[in-house]
């Protein structure tokens, strides 16, 4: 079972996210944030398997906490990976707009499942 902390600004998304994956055998969403302090203190807490983030980090700084507390990260972003993740420090990236499957591989992948 992969376990991740989502953080996304918007309710609604992570929600529609959660009710997406919801009764996926293998993913379970374990924390929400909706911004990178609140993630942080998640991951301390809760110890995922990965992160699933929507923020812009131009200078990586975002991803690199995350990552240097042990968890790897996942962009998961409406801007291109280059806009989302410039410093190139995430371990993978899924545009919103792709299907509930591709996010679902990169999870798993990324996650260890």
């Amino acid at each position: 079972m992969v376990r991740v902390v989502h953080c996304d600004d918007s309710r609604a998304y992570r929600e529609l996210v959660r009710v997406e994956l919801e009764d996926d055998a293998e993913i379970t969403i374990v924390g929400e944030a909706a911004d990178l302090a609140s993630t942080l203190r998640l991951v301390e807490e809760l110890r995922p398997d990965v992160v699933l983030l929507d923020l812009v980090d131009p200078d990586g700084s975002a991803v690199r906490a995350i990552k240097d507390a042990g968890v790897p990260v996942v962009i998961l972003s409406g801007h291109p990976p280059e806009f989302g993740d410039r410093a190139g420090v995430a371990d993978g990236y899924v545009e919103k707009g792709a299907p509930i499957s591709e996010l679902r591989e990169v999870l798993l992948r990324v996650g260890g499942g």
